[in-house]
């Protein structure tokens, strides 16, 4: 998601202003206090959730996502 905040917000996310906080106060102090209207981009955050007991052997529909004019970046935790 953090890709996706940094496209809406022109480059930061709340995971940077976080981190500028504690360790760079001059980087934190010139960041705005409210986001930018209208957002600089838009996007989508999809979880695909399985609901079925097993072992995953393949993902093959991972790389049609990844085909997609629209795909940006994908993380997942299934290691097929």
């Amino acid at each position: 998601w953090v890709p996706l905040a940094r496209s809406l917000t022109g480059g930061q996310s709340q995971v940077d202003s976080t981190v500028d906080a504690y360790t760079d106060e001059q980087a934190f102090a010139v960041i705005p206090d409210v986001p930018p209207t209208p957002f600089k981009a838009s996007g989508q955050e999809v979880y695909l959730v399985s609901f079925s007991k097993g072992v995953v052997k393949s993902c093959p529909g991972f790389e049609k996502i990844k085909q997609l004019q629209s795909y940006y970046s994908m993380e997942s935790g299934v290691k097929p």
